[in-house]
């Protein structure tokens, strides 16, 4: 089964169940790591895939769940699909009460363009 990355644990009210369908959950960031403001957004994307090394992301098996706040997702998003041409994303669907698994990556905007 696969992991499931949040970039930093998100507000106590926002359940993450639907999310540990996925597999288990892992953060990027817990609450009391050190790492650069993401308003500084190169050093937090180089500290984002920092600490997924560390882990040994496998962007093939593993699962980045876009949960959290807005800017530390973009963010943290756009320095993986850097680095990695293709990630597995979790974005959730309201309609549907679950989060739907779909792969981004580079070739998406590569092809766009032509």
């Amino acid at each position: 089964m696969c992991r499931v990355f949040l970039v930093e644990p998100p507000r106590p009210n926002i359940d993450l169940s639907a999310a540990r369908e996925h597999g288990e959950l892992h953060y990027i960031f817990d609450v009391d790591d050190r790492r650069a403001s993401v308003f500084h957004s190169e050093q937090f994307g180089l500290d984002v895939l920092r600490q997924l090394e560390q882990r040994r992301f496998d962007p093939r098996v593993d699962c980045i769940a876009a949960t959290g706040s807005l800017v530390p997702v973009a963010v943290a998003l756009a320095a993986i699909v850097c680095r990695y041409p293709r990630v597995n994303v979790l974005f959730y669907s309201a309609n549907e009460s679950r989060y739907v698994k779909r792969g981004i990556g580079q070739d998406e905007w590569i092809r766009s363009k032509k």
